[in-house]
């Protein structure tokens, strides 16, 4: 069976071979360096010859034929010319005829297998751990990757995955349809058939969202419940240790209106919504009062623009649309249909490591030091219009539960004596004469733990979020509150 890639991957090596063998030729041919490169070039024709023989076996009506004929006179020749050491006939025969002849040979072989295959080709640009895990992106018997390119002289000539390394000035002669790069580099990327997959993780991917969004896309059967928050009940809120059929949907940073799109797409989703009996939300007592749009953290609404295509209020609105649609126009054509799935798997080994060492951790005198500034950020908020709208946001979050008949309960998080001890009272206090205002309208039920006496330093790993241990506490406390 004809192995199209490969053949097609001899033709390109020999294409950069040659046009880098051009200048030295040039210089000197009857160099040692020179007369290598020629053999291995010969030997690595014949290897093609023999291949494309299967080929035009197969495809005998090909025009490539007459182009691998041509170019084995001209080796001849070559062979000749160096037998009676005519350099000028050398430099002529291979820079005019050779170098030529065999770009345009690679260009219509190329465009012959895709035409047969189908396949498109990819260069990926980098050679890092990105790089090395971005085949599994790809959107496998469509695309290929065949080239990775890199500056490191010590990777020139290697292989990663089966596929070569080149560097970026071997890049112009090979053929092909898209570039993807795995690195800070944006060479090539003014093209519209390119992407940077490394801008793309670092400006729209976060592993907590991302986490979120497999919960969901990957939770079994009839939900009865879901949680929504900021990191406090993300990370208190056990939802394994649970009798129910429950998905943790609380962000770091998350503030009450991606609570409620998250809210949203559950609950518009009839195959995992039709059961549910009750919701989670979340709350601080500094909810109202903050906007992940408009906060120091403003920049993480691009990581949830993929997921639900809104950045609230973020003053650069149109820009992260323009980039986010530039890379999906691509990625959706060469990456695997659910390439959000595919990305969060690619990286989520490390990150789980990273979070299972965090939530691990264990509050001591120096994280209390380090942390005294916390309750300070948190509490320096003051913006009427703000708690406007967000008391807005959560009266449709609650209507919306009504309308489904979902049993709301408001939490409110434990945290240590070192946090609510300095904790605004005007903020406090805002924030109950909303809720009781909000009782007047919904039936709720608001569980208040944030001074709760039930929990130690032991329990927390900074000043204001509990640990696994605090955790897996607080989770029974909620249990044993919840009463459907």
């Amino acid at each position: 069976m004809v192995n199209f890639i490969e053949i097609e991957m001899i033709a390109k090596n020999i294409n950069i071979i040659i046009n880098m063998t051009s200048e030295k030729i040039d210089d000197d041919p009857y160099s040692k360096e020179v007369i290598d490169t020629i053999n291995s070039l010969i030997s690595a024709f014949v290897h093609l010859n023999n291949e494309m023989n299967l080929v035009f076996l197969q495809y005998p009506k090909s025009n490539l034929n007459e182009d691998m004929n041509e170019i084995a006179n001209n080796f001849e020749e070559l062979i000749k010319c160096y037998e009676s050491r005519e350099s000028i006939l050398i430099k002529d025969i291979f820079m005019n005829k050779l170098v030529l002849k065999f770009n345009v040979l690679y260009k219509n072989l190329s465009e012959f297998f895709s035409n047969i295959t189908g396949v498109k080709k990819i260069i990926v640009i980098g050679v890092n751990k990105l790089s090395n895990k971005i085949g599994s992106l790809i959107d496998k018997g469509k695309y290929e990757i065949i080239a990775f390119i890199s500056d490191d002289v010590e990777l020139r000539g290697k292989w990663l995955n089966g596929i070569p390394i080149h560097g970026s000035e071997e890049s112009k002669w090979i053929k092909y349809d898209y570039v993807i790069s795995a690195s800070n580099s944006n060479w090539h990327l003014q093209e519209n058939n390119s992407i940077n997959i490394y801008d793309y993780i670092k400006r729209y991917y976060d592993y907590e969202i991302y986490r979120a969004y497999d919960y969901y896309v990957k939770c079994k059967g009839s939900l009865d419940s879901f949680v929504t928050g900021i990191s406090y009940a993300e990370v208190a809120i056990n939802t394994q240790q649970l009798p129910y059929n429950i998905i943790n949907l609380a962000v770091s940073s998350q503030d009450l209106f991606y609570d409620y799109e998250w809210a949203k797409m559950v609950l518009n989703n009839n195959e995992i919504a039709k059961n549910i009996k009750f919701a989670i939300i979340g709350l601080s007592y500094y909810s109202f009062e903050y906007d992940l749009s408009k906060s120091n953290f403003k920049d993480r609404v691009y990581m949830y623009y993929s997921i639900f295509k809104t950045c609230h209020s973020h003053p650069y609105y149109d820009e992260i649309i323009k980039s986010y649609n530039k890379f999906h126009k691509v990625a959706s054509k060469i990456f695997k249909r659910d390439y959000m799935d595919s990305i969060y798997s690619l990286l989520k080994e490390n990150s789980d490591s990273l979070w299972e060492s965090l939530v691990s951790g264990v509050m001591d005198e120096e994280v209390i030091e380090r942390d005294k500034w916390m309750v300070e950020k948190d509490c320096d908020k003051n913006y009427p219009l703000t708690v406007e709208e967000n008391t807005m946001i959560l009266k449709k979050y609650l209507s919306l539960l009504k309308s489904k008949e979902i049993k709301p309960i408001v939490v409110i998080c434990p945290v240590s004596k070192h946090y609510y001890s300095k904790f605004s009272p005007r903020i406090k206090a805002e924030f109950i004469d909303i809720m009781n205002k909000i009782k007047n309208e919904f039936d709720i039920e608001v569980l208040d733990y944030f001074e709760s006496k039930e929990f130690t330093d032991q329990d927390f790993y900074n000043v204001s979020h509990l640990n696994k241990d605090g955790a897996k506490k607080f989770t029974k406390l909620l249990n044993d509150s919840i009463k459907i």
